[in-house]
């Protein structure tokens, strides 16, 4: 049976064969991509040696970046595609799917042993300024205009800052309740990107496909950047080993914890043993219609992993660190006979990820259609520090959740009251942004609390009905605020209107208008705290959202 080595072996010499057979005499200047720039690793080992630890971002340069652009970009990402499969099994059992659980279960664990806040957001400052670094010197190469190529931060992190930006304009007592209530809601600590290529672009074809293989090359450098600088960056890596293992047997516990508690087995004759978990050096991949290949590995594991997976209408580049989770299932068979069965989970957590869009991604042409749906975000770190990025604008984002909340039964989402608690906390935000009075504010509010209270005295068993009232409030709010004010909450009250046609006393039905009634009454309370406070407006301004001090982040 071949070695993942022995593949990693064979697969360079073939595709090393068959770019010195189409380029005859001329041979290629440089045999090795980033991770192997000799260049790259005596550079980053000065820097390591001569600057404070504190200190590792920015140290990837432009020299960095040109070699690249005038040594590696003879190849294309397409380049890697071969016949020889890496298959490594994820699945502890074929019947079930516990890659997404243990993936969230891994994640949160390692945001909170392994990271540190403060070196999460230098972490993605670097990520940030060494792409816009690289993809500037691309524009140059390929003589295109700066707007062709857009690097944006699209994750959470937007959606916390945006969150907490609103939250620390309000008076004390009535953040610390909102802040409270909300915190769950914007949890996610995943480090997350975009890069959009015009898709009208002249040339797009040949552009697209050099800069697929180029940001594979950018996470290279990045990944021996890491790897260098990973006691920097990463926690866990300063400890001594006798605490590490502590951590891991602490992750070991959750996992097993996770593993015997997931309701789809439903099989209390099951019984889930982690007995190992550990952190695995693996190779970099590549995959492509459903089949996973080695990515120029030189035959040479690595500690983080870069996996490269390509759909469709995109392509996603993910740095990881891969867990290794020895499990052992005991259960009964049909024969009621005990059976035991050991297998490891291969769990890649991603650092950070990078998504490539193309003309068929159906985000990048909703993102280009209009200038207001990025804005420029900014961090303070000191007076003198300032990291400004690009994002999607508060408008957007609602528009996202939105098209996620109201396509179909809520219920039938996954999180759906992940997805509702965020979009009412950011109609929470438009009534404070787009209605100027504090008044008008609580009776918008007021009355949508009403309607929802009223509606579910509707949907109760032997209810005596209260639809001419229910329908005389939803009218009021439609009249009144949506059309004149443009009121977002408003979009919540309509479709609810809807859901309450179809769904009437529906269990599922009943449990979400419950969930918006208990939301709203939150929302109400801290808009009495806000009244009772001043008499003035307590505008806040979009503008205003972008801006923040990373003190507040951390």
């Amino acid at each position: 049976m071949l070695t993942t080595n022995d593949i990693s072996d064979h697969f360079l010499k073939v595709r090393n064969s068959k770019r010195l057979s189409a380029q005859s005499s001329k041979s290629p200047e440089s045999e090795k991509i980033v991770t192997e720039t000799n260049k790259l690793n005596k550079t980053l080992k000065t820097l390591k040696t001569s600057k404070p630890l504190q200190q590792y971002r920015n140290n990837l340069s432009d020299d960095d970046f040109n070699f690249i652009l005038k040594n590696n970009m003879m190849y294309e990402l397409d380049d890697y595609k071969t016949n020889y499969s890496y298959d490594q099994p994820n699945n502890l059992d074929p019947e079930f799917n516990f890659n997404t659980d243990l993936q969230d279960t891994i994640m949160d664990f390692f945001n909170n042993n392994f990271y540190n806040k403060n070196n999460m957001y230098k972490f993605m400052r670097l990520i940030n300024e060494t792409f816009e670094l690289a993809l500037g010197l691309f524009i140059k190469q390929f003589k295109l205009d700066d707007d062709d190529i857009r690097l944006v931060f699209y994750n959470d992190i937007v959606l916390r800052k945006i969150a907490e930006k609103f939250v620390y304009t309000l008076p004390n007592k009535s953040n610390i309740n909102l802040s409270g209530y909300f915190e769950k809601y914007f949890n996610s600590e995943t480090l997350e990107w975009y890069v959009i290529l015009h898709p009208e672009l002249e040339n797009y074809d040949n552009i697209h496909s050099k800069l697929k293989f180029y940001i594979a090359l950018i996470m290279k450098q990045i990944n021996l950047y890491i790897d260098l600088n990973r006691r920097e960056i990463i926690d866990y890596f300063k400890y001594n080993s006798g605490y590490k293992q502590y951590i891991k047997l602490k992750l070991s516990s959750v996992i097993e914890t996770v593993l015997n508690s997931l309701d789809e087995h439903k099989r209390n004759s099951s019984n889930f043993e982690v007995e190992e978990t550990r952190i695995l050096s693996n190779v970099h991949i590549y995959k492509h219609d459903d089949k996973t290949v080695l990515l120029n590995n030189n035959a040479k594991k690595h500690l983080f992993q870069i996996n490269i997976i390509e759909k469709e209408d995109k392509t996603i580049y993910k740095q990881c660190l891969s867990f290794s989770v020895l499990v052992k299932n005991r259960y009964f068979n049909k024969k009621k006979e005990h059976r035991e069965i050991k297998q490891s989970i291969l769990m890649p957590i991603p650092l950070f990820s990078v998504t490539f869009g193309n003309r068929k991604d159906a985000f990048v042409q909703r993102l280009i259609s209009s200038n207001e749906h990025v804005r420029k975000y900014s961090y303070v770190f000191s007076l003198e520090d300032v990291f400004v990025f690009e994002g999607l604008s508060f408008k957007f984002i609602c528009d996202i959740l939105e098209n996620i909340a109201y396509n179909g039964e809520p219920w039938i989402l996954k999180n759906w009251k992940h997805t509702y608690g965020r979009l009412i906390f950011f109609y929470l935000i438009d009534l404070f942004v787009n209605v100027r009075s504090n008044r008008l504010r609580n009776s918008i509010v007021t009355l949508s609390v009403k309607y929802v209270s009223l509606l579910k005295e509707t949907n109760k068993e032997f209810s005596k009905g209260y639809e001419e009232e229910t329908n005389r409030i939803y009218e009021m709010l439609l009249r009144k605020y949506k059309d004149k004010l443009n009121v977002k909450l408003i979009k919540l009250i309509e479709n609810i209107h809807k859901y309450n046609i179809t769904y009437k006393y529906n269990a599922r039905f009943k449990e979400f208008i419950e969930f918006i009634h208990n939301i709203l009454s939150v929302i109400e309370n801290i808009f009495r705290s806000v009244y009772d406070y001043c008499t003035q407006s307590n505008e806040v301004f979009e503008d205003k959202l972008y801006k923040g001090d990373i003190k507040y982040l951390i």
